[in-house]
């Protein structure tokens, strides 16, 4: 069998089981198979009755629904399963003739070409040559044979415009271009970039920003199907290539994922889409890895893949990512996550309509705590974003946000005093507090337990708090109760115990709040979702030290806190330290 044809075979081959179990069959919000409309027929064409074909949104492109689900029907199908060929192909008929084209360039470039390109291979000979060559012409719009600019594409973007260049080449029988495509493949594959893999193992798009889950997670799955697509062919990638990559995945990626759930502090503005902080990207492209053989480290690969279902324990780990000022903190039972923020540093994005309430996403200071993954997910529509976990922020309403969040920006930290540091299974991420009429520092210290967090100094407008967590409530009551927490005090919610540490009392609450999606993304729906959720807060102005552990952490586990502008830090029950020292200098962070 010719190389071209073994990566065909397996191209057709992950895209029938991405139908079939490899990935959720929704697209779009909508079951495949069972909650689509069948298509309707109109002479030599057919459509879906709840598709406006006219709609220009340039997020959820509502035209992209027509080929997203004839893919996915046509890779589900078994004999005689759904809609009849005949209707099949008119649907894609009807999209050629109409060649439906959005305002915004990445469905015309990447989008349309990629769905299109996958069901022509789909269907391979059924397809006609006539046919077939009238739907290259879309696809080609993706291939850097016709369109070169995309050779300077970087990170998921370019990995994006290689695929779509395979599948052409893979339609054309153009062994050349199949050869130019895993070239410019392996090219991307590195750590020196301005965007894509960075020296530490995070990932960054559109500028030096933080996207190991939102466009990385994408990078990854393409880059693991593509490689296990021209593995053990003529067109494999180097193996020094794919050494490289499983760094990537099991010295990046594993710190930003909790069983099937990924760090919000990781997604960018796809915070703003139901459903972003799934994993299940990641372990699908795990699960590609595990079955290329050129790969080394089999058996943390397979460890990693178990527990990106929750069926097997997270690892212990915690690493500070210099490059993204993100410390990132991994044991068995939990995982957190903190995001600094710098003036070399995006610390978040908003554009086509989405993250328009993410204004404190861009302060620094965030914090993640995930033990079973459902503390977050789907949050968005309820989260009060003034309290976002981890930040120290003054009270802003929805329209003061938003008002922030005009067309697209990627804002940067307001100063240069945000460092990190890990070693010995501690850490510790530091900063100064500035803008907004905020002052005061701040230290985030990883401990084996949890997170000890303590601010000194705090001040800032009326009303400005310190939020220690703001999570989905779990075995919630049904009424929405308040409490004061003072010194040594607790509350317990899901996986983790919050103390306080400190004579400033911690407020807590649950109640339910409700929102919606289009609160967040100005394409997505405006129905009213409610949830019960739960927020631990101190008022301003205040010094604070309080915990965040694991429900069975003994009382004795932090022996002495100091929480001065000069000097944060606490010695642990078993004798080691952790130290953040501040002078004219600069900030050091010492582990003992």
């Amino acid at each position: 069998m010719r190389d071209l044809d073994i990566v065909t075979r397996r191209a057709v081959e992950m895209l029938r089981k991405d139908a079939v179990g490899g990935k959720p069959q929704y697209v779009d919000g909508v079951n495949v198979g069972e909650d689509t409309p069948p298509l309707v027929r109109d002479g030599r064409y057919t459509y879906f009755s709840d598709i406006d074909y006219g709609d220009k949104t340039v997020s959820l492109w509502q035209c992209r629904k027509h080929l997203s689900r004839l893919r996915y029907i046509i890779a589900a199908r078994g004999d005689g399963d759904g809609p009849a060929e005949d209707d099949i192909i008119a649907g894609i008929d009807f999209w050629v003739d109409s060649d439906f084209t959005n305002p915004n360039w990445w469905h015309n470039r990447i989008g349309t070409p990629s769905d299109l390109g996958a069901i022509c291979l789909l269907l391979g000979d059924r397809l006609g040559a006539e046919r077939l060559e009238r739907c290259a012409k879309i696809v080609a719009r993706g291939s850097f044979s016709h369109d070169t600019s995309i050779l300077k594409d970087t990170g998921a973007n370019l990995l994006w415009g290689v695929r779509i260049t395979i599948y052409y080449a893979l339609l054309t029988g153009d062994e050349n271009l199949l050869s130019a495509a895993s070239n410019r493949f392996a090219e991307e594959i590195k750590t020196d970039g301005f965007e894509g893999i960075k020296p530490d193992f995070s990932f960054h798009q559109h500028g030096p920003q933080l996207y190991s889950c939102g466009y990385g997670r994408s990078f990854t799955d393409d880059a693991a199907r593509l490689i296990y697509m021209l593995s053990g062919t003529k067109f494999s990638l180097p193996k020094e290539k794919m050494r490289l990559f499983e760094s990537f995945v099991l010295d990046g990626q594993r710190y930003f994922t909790r069983g099937g759930v990924a760090d919000y502090l990781a997604v960018g503005r796809e915070i703003a889409r139901a459903g972003a902080l799934s994993s299940g990207a990641i372990k699908s492209a795990t699960g590609y890895m595990l079955q290329t053989p050129e790969y080394e480290r089999l058996d943390e690969l397979k460890e990693y893949y178990g527990s990106l279902d929750g069926g097997a324990p997270g690892f212990a780990g915690t690493k500070y990512f210099e490059h993204s000022y993100f410390l990132s903190h991994n044991r068995p039972k939990f995982h957190i996550g903190v995001r600094g923020a710098h003036a070399d540093f995006v610390s978040t994005e908003w554009g086509n309509g989405e993250n328009r309430l993410g204004y404190n996403l861009a302060r620094g200071g965030n914090a993640c705590y995930l033990a079973d993954g459902s503390e977050y997910y789907d949050i968005a529509p309820v989260w009060d974003w003034s309290l976002l976990p981890g930040t120290v922020s003054p009270p802003y309403t929805d329209d003061r946000l938003r008002s922030y969040t005009v067309g697209w920006a990627g804002p940067r930290g307001k100063n240069r005093d945000c460092t990190g540091y890990a070693a010995g299974g501690l850490g510790a991420l530091a900063m100064r507090l500035e803008g907004d009429e905020l002052s005061g520092y701040i230290s985030y210290i990883a401990f084996d337990d949890g997170l000890l967090i303590l601010g000194c100094g705090i001040k800032g407008p009326a009303g400005t708090r310190f939020t220690v967590d703001q999570c989905l409530a779990r075995d919630w009551s049904g009424a929405d109760t308040s409490d004061t927490l003072g010194y040594g005090k607790f509350v317990t919610c899901g996986g983790f115990k919050y103390v306080n540490l400190c004579e400033h009392p911690l407020q807590c609450g649950i109640r339910m709040q409700s929102g919606s999606w289009k609160r967040v993304n100005d394409a997505a729906s405006d129905e009213i979702v409610s949830k019960p959720v739960l927020t631990l807060y101190y008022e301003m102005p205040f010094d604070f030290a309080c915990a965040v552990v694991t429900q069975d952490a003994g009382r004795d586990t932090v022996a002495e806190i100091y929480n001065t502008p000069e000097r944060q830090g606490a010695v642990f029950s078993d004798g080691r330290s952790v130290t953040v020292t501040r002078s004219e200098s600069g900030t050091k962070i010492t582990i003992d």
